[in-house]
């Protein structure tokens, strides 16, 4: 079938395009510039739409261009309109648990966003700047932890860390460990002083993962210390050696004058936490 310079073909209920797609979407050159096919049939068969109104498809079948497969949609633009009539907006949809889940465009990890200014934004930020302040740099965390959401009863301004311990303590984000492994980890870390590096490798994460872990910043929620952990404080927090290693190592630099970095090859820790303890900044026995 044809409609106007468009060629379509119809299958079952759809009619379909067989062209050029460009991002999943059916385009064709006309005018000298690029358009969207469904949108061009749209403005042949029931007029042309504003530029702050998007098409939203209904149908499974790609590249289908009949309107009566899609719905008119109302896109953000300029700025954000206030967070007290947001149930009331048609970009908003109210649930049961109280959320006010955005139903516009959404980034891969589900949080909405609309264009400000010429600039990519995210709903949840705007919403939750004109509810808390300026929030500079700090995260928004989703205490109903649903990432459409913009009720501001249900966002809180948090740091990296905060928003870490959050993710990790509802095993969301790109977490590859359990908590048992978690565990694990620590108690390898303390009671066999394997390296970081091995660690990550063993349990196929990086060493900076590690390193979140050991330093309590992920994967908390499963973790308490053992009694065992509590009669060894000298290895406790962040420290890899115990006080014995450490006049080892002050006993080799004074008699032998092995370099630090020999020295930190040997003991399996980087040169500064050796100078560091030749300083007498570390491992002061109390």
């Amino acid at each position: 079938m044809q409609i106007g310079d468009i060629v379509l073909r119809e299958a079952g209920d759809c009619w379909t395009w067989e062209g050029t797609f460009s991002a999943h979407r059916p385009v064709i050159a006309r005018h000298g510039k690029q358009e969207q096919v469904h949108r061009v049939v749209w403005a042949i068969l029931r007029g042309r739409l504003s530029r702050n109104l998007q098409l939203r498809q209904r149908c499974a079948t790609k590249g289908c261009c009949r309107p009566d497969h899609y719905e008119v949609r109302r896109t953000m633009r300029g700025t954000v309109r206030r967070w007290s009539r947001g149930p009331s907006e048609p970009w908003f949809r109210a649930t049961e648990a109280g959320c006010w889940e955005w139903t516009g465009a959404c980034t891969s990890w589900g949080y909405g966003w609309f264009m400000l200014d010429g600039k990519k934004a995210l709903t949840h930020r705007r919403i939750a700047q004109l509810y808390y302040g300026n929030i500079g740099r700090l995260h928004v965390l989703h205490r109903c932890d649903n990432p459409p959401c913009c009720n501001p009863d249900h966002l809180r301004p948090g740091t990296s860390k905060q928003n870490a311990r959050d993710m990790a303590s509802k095993l969301r984000g790109p977490n590859k460990l359990t908590h048992e492994q978690a565990d694990e980890i620590r108690r390898l870390r303390q009671a066999e002083h394997v390296s970081q590096r091995t660690l990550g490798i063993r349990f196929g994460v990086t060493h900076k993962s590690i390193g979140r872990i050991l330093r309590g910043e992920t994967y908390l929620r499963a973790y308490a210390p053992t009694p065992q952990d509590m009669e060894t404080p000298e290895l406790g927090g962040r420290h890899k050696l115990s006080y014995e290693q450490a006049d080892e190592i002050r006993r080799l630099r004074a008699t032998e004058h092995l370099s630090m970095r020999n020295l930190a090859r040997r003991f399996d820790v980087t040169h500064k936490s050796i100078s560091r303890l030749l300083r007498g900044e570390t491992y002061q026995r109390p």
